[in-house]
């Protein structure tokens, strides 16, 4: 069984603007994300916030994707533009 390779984008935590206590939001664009890339299967977050896990995708829609912390409650919301 061949390893699968798990695409980690590396985000600082200065991208991200912060909502309420469990929310952020961001542009795709200021994390690094450009139109047609495929979506990172995981945010790691530098410095880390809350629990320090990394995010991994939830859901999708026209104008954004979410990605929840594993094992936790906070989200981001990266709008695309």
């Amino acid at each position: 069984m061949a390893n699968a390779t798990i695409n980690k984008l590396h985000v600082n935590a200065q991208h991200l603007t912060f909502v309420k206590i469990d929310r952020f939001v961001t542009e795709a664009s200021d994390i690094g994300i450009r139109p047609g890339q495929r979506l990172p299967d995981q945010l790691v977050i530098e410095p880390p916030i809350a629990n320090g896990l990394s995010f991994v995708p939830h859901s999708q829609d026209d104008c954004s994707f979410t990605y929840v912390q594993a094992n936790g409650l906070v989200r981001i919301r990266v709008f695309n533009d």
